[in-house]
């Protein structure tokens, strides 16, 4: 009698923990698709401050058939831009852009400030172009001209040997974010590209603040536990979905 009684509860603990096990699975499989257990603004911020990513956000370039350059990267998003972008952008958006915008600079490390998203684009253009026309204008200046498709310029040399170069670009930028989707988990990516093929994308900086999600008073979720089924007259583990009520939220 002893014996069987100790039989069943050993079964029962082996049912118990097959059941937990089962249940930590499936929580980990939805968290990593879906993203249906994320923590609360604190929790979000601590983890971002413990493992911060300012270092540069990782560009994949392809050249076009056309000879332009794009450059594919991923936004970061979080809740502090301090904690994903670098510490020179950080100075500059303090220091210059958010008195340029009539923004307080606390507004960068403020959960709740103003700035939702920055981004920075650093461009370079080099190239060569032959002199197109030179003449003595009415002053009697030497004048050298030179046109390309997006840049022009003169250069006025006078007679004391004084040159002074006059220049425009006109410069075009392509943004274009598109929405992925990878283990049944959407996510975004941005490409930057310029008709000009003189144009190259040196370095991007990019963050989007992310607002929680304050939580609902009816939710849905994974139970694990045992039934008592009178016809075996034993526990079974079970596992299955539920929905549930929250009285109060924090």
């Amino acid at each position: 009698m002893l014996r069987r009684y100790l039989t069943k509860k050993d079964d029962m603990l082996k049912n118990i923990i097959i059941a937990l096990l089962a249940f930590i699975v499936i929580a980990f499989m939805l968290n990593s698709f879906f993203g249906l257990f994320t923590g609360s603004k604190n929790d979000m911020i601590a983890k971002e401050t413990l493992n911060p990513q300012t270092d540069s956000i990782p560009l994949s370039r392809v050249k076009t058939p056309t000879g332009a350059n794009i450059v594919t990267y991923q936004p970061r998003e979080g809740i502090l831009p301090e904690n994903h972008i670098t510490g020179a952008y950080k100075t500059y958006v303090q220091d210059t852009l958010a008195p340029a915008l009539k923004m307080k600079a606390s507004d960068i490390s403020d959960p709740n400030g103003r700035i939702k998203e920055l981004v920075q684009v650093n461009a370079s253009v080099s190239g060569q172009l032959n002199a197109a026309l030179t003449e003595i204008d009415s002053l009697k200046r030497m004048v050298t001209y030179f046109q390309g498709r997006y840049f022009s310029a003169s250069v006025r040399k006078d007679t004391t040997g004084l040159a002074t170069l006059v220049y425009n670009y006109n410069a075009k930028l392509d943004l274009v974010t598109e929405q992925r989707r990878a283990f049944f988990k959407d996510y975004l990516v941005t490409h930057i590209s310029s008709p000009d093929t003189n144009m190259v994308i040196n370095h991007v900086e990019h963050f989007r603040r992310v607002t929680p999600i304050k939580p609902r008073r009816f939710g849905v979720g994974i139970q694990a536990g045992w039934h008592y089924a009178p016809s075996v007259k034993a526990f079974t583990p079970t596992v299955g979905v539920g929905i549930s009520y929250n009285l109060f939220n924090f």
